[in-house]
């Protein structure tokens, strides 16, 4: 398909001069349709703006570019919609002051702001602007002019009412929310270290110390950091530098330490399969690999007896969550259909498993699909968390929240709680669910949000990675069980799915305090996905 080893960002690509999509599949159906909507939506605007002949793109090019936030934004926004997501990411560059205006948006500010963009312009306009949009481009072959006749407004002005339009839903957020350092400690610094991302963050089983992942050195490595203070103990694994570890697993990461502490297990693509890996902690030695033949393997997790890894792999086009027995070397599955399955968690009597799934009400033994099912004919946009035995026999449903992503599920060493990341009020927050009352805590009201738990329950330590000032960090919270009744209600952000926001003209010309004007129920959920910002010549992304 490509001469070149696509990096695991690219999520598909359009190349439009020999006329075909690439589509990767990696076992999330929602992942698998945001992709394939986000293609076609490249594909069909080719056809609309080149015609399908053979070399129409080729001379079409030359008469009409498409800037980058033009292109992208409309995939994004025609795939997903509006989102928790890009919410995230654009207020983020309103609070901290750094949204471009449209024509110098760059990087990965051209799907996001780009998606923003065409959102406002269904919000203030209505959808039938964009058509109009669109046709005008087509007419002028220009996208500027395009812009300009459909709107009548410069490019320009068009740029600055769309940026006050941000500033009024999202100032009024910071004095709603608390920022991510100021609810924990910051131990990672993307600004000082001058990276994107630092990720996977897994507490030590004393507490002590954090093993994360990181491309502070441009590569991705594993670090062992302090808890205590953020400070770089050591690089554990050198990633992306041979065939052996070409891909660390950024978008799906998981870090997971033996319980006594001398070992870590990892996930990593090595010549050109994925493979599990064990890797001595004080030696910094890789001491084993194992290749079960998956066409993927995401996020290990080590049971508390130190007996079984457990993790999410896909293989024939199902995603389940697989058990390796370290002292037998066997492999099985604790789930089997065709459901998308992730992010395994143990409970403490390393028995049953705590998972993320779009499954719905498919719980195993009782409640099986039928003989006929169809997953397109089945909503999988959203994910809940769930409990099965390692032999598959007993499944439970933790959460149900329709329209809404439950993810990241952590559970406490008494086995009675399990902390888990959600999107209900439109922001990614930590929440916490207790098992036997049946009850759920808000445990943060953060400003741009949460992920990737890591939680030491009896020292009340949590780490996590969070999105703040352009890039994501470690933090780590160290009263955690202090925040249970600190936050029993979140508001919804102004972009929440139960709120279609529109504000006035005359608003857009001034800062005045954001006002929900319609309520109505919308049938699409906050969606989470990261894109490519590496963009290859020849094609779109």
């Amino acid at each position: 398909v490509s001469p070149q080893i696509q990096p695991e960002s690219t999520g598909g690509f359009t190349e439009m001069l020999r006329d075909r999509v690439v589509i990767p599949y990696e076992g999330s159906w929602e992942e698998l349709r945001h992709v394939i909507h986000h293609e076609l939506t490249h594909a069909v605007t080719r056809e609309f703006f080149y015609g399908g002949r053979f070399g129409a793109a080729f001379s079409g090019i030359s008469k009409l570019r498409w800037p980058l936030w033009f292109a992208e934004g409309l995939a994004e926004y025609e795939s997903l919609g509006w989102n928790a997501n890009a919410a995230m990411y654009v207020r983020d560059a309103i609070i901290f002051n750094y949204l471009s205006p449209i024509p110098d948006l760059r990087g990965y500010m051209v799907y996001k702001g780009g998606q923003s963009i065409y959102n406002y312009l269904q919000n203030r306009y209505g959808r039938e602007k964009i058509r109009e949009i669109l046709w005008k481009v087509n007419s002028d072959r220009n996208v500027v002019k395009g812009f300009e006749d459909a709107l009548n407004q410069s490019l320009t002005e068009f740029s600055d009412q769309w940026h006050t339009y941000e500033e009024t839903l999202w100032w009024p957020e910071i004095k709603r929310r608390t920022e991510t350092p100021n609810y924990a400690q910051k131990l990672s610094n993307h600004l000082k270290w001058q990276n994107a991302i630092n990720n996977s963050p897994s507490l030590s089983p004393n507490g002590e110390e954090i093993a994360f992942l990181s491309n502070k050195g441009y590569y991705f490595d594993i670090y062992l950091m302090s808890s205590t203070n953020g400070k770089i103990i050591k690089k554990l694994v050198s990633g992306q530098r041979n065939k052996e570890l070409e891909e660390m697993h950024f978008l799906k990461p998981g870090i997971a330490w033996s319980p006594d502490g001398k070992f870590i297990a990892f996930a990593a693509k090595g010549n050109y399969r994925d493979k599990l890996y064990i890797l001595n902690v004080r030696k910094s030695k890789i001491v084993n690999k194992y290749d079960f033949h998956l066409d993927g393997l995401y996020s290990p997790a080590w049971s508390p007896d130190g007996k079984k890894i457990a993790f999410s792999g896909f293989k024939d086009g199902l995603s389940d969550i697989y058990v390796f027995h370290l002292d037998t070397k066997s492999l099985t599955k604790a789930t089997n259909d065709i459901f998308s399955d992730a992010s395994p968690t143990w409970a403490p009597d390393s028995k049953t498993i705590a998972f993320v799934s779009d499954r719905q009400q498919y719980i195993y033994p009782d409640h099986k699909p039928p003989k006929d099912f169809k997953v397109y004919d089945f909503n999988y946009r959203y994910t809940n968390i769930y409990t099965v035995s390692i032999d598959g026999a007993v499944m439970r449903q933790i959460t149900d929240t329709p329209y809404i992503n439950d993810k990241s599920p952590a559970w406490s060493k008494d086995g009675r709680d399990i902390a888990f990341v959600s999107d209900r009020n439109g922001i990614f927050n930590i929440y916490l669910k207790d098992l036997e009352k049946d009850t759920t805590w808000v445990m943060s009201n953060l400003l741009t949000g949460a992920d990737q738990l890591s939680w030491i329950s009896d020292l009340h330590r949590l780490a996590f990675t969070s999105y703040y000032h352009g890039g994501y960090d470690i933090y780590l919270k160290r009263d955690f069980i202090a925040e249970k009744d600190r936050h029993p209600k979140l508001t919804p952000i102004p972009t929440n799915n139960e709120i279609h926001s529109k504000i006035s003209p005359e608003d857009l010309n001034k800062n005045v305090p954001f006002v929900v004007q319609n309520i109505r129920r919308m049938s699409n959920a906050f969606r989470s996905f990261v894109f490519d910002e590496d963009f290859k010549n020849g094609n779109v992304p």
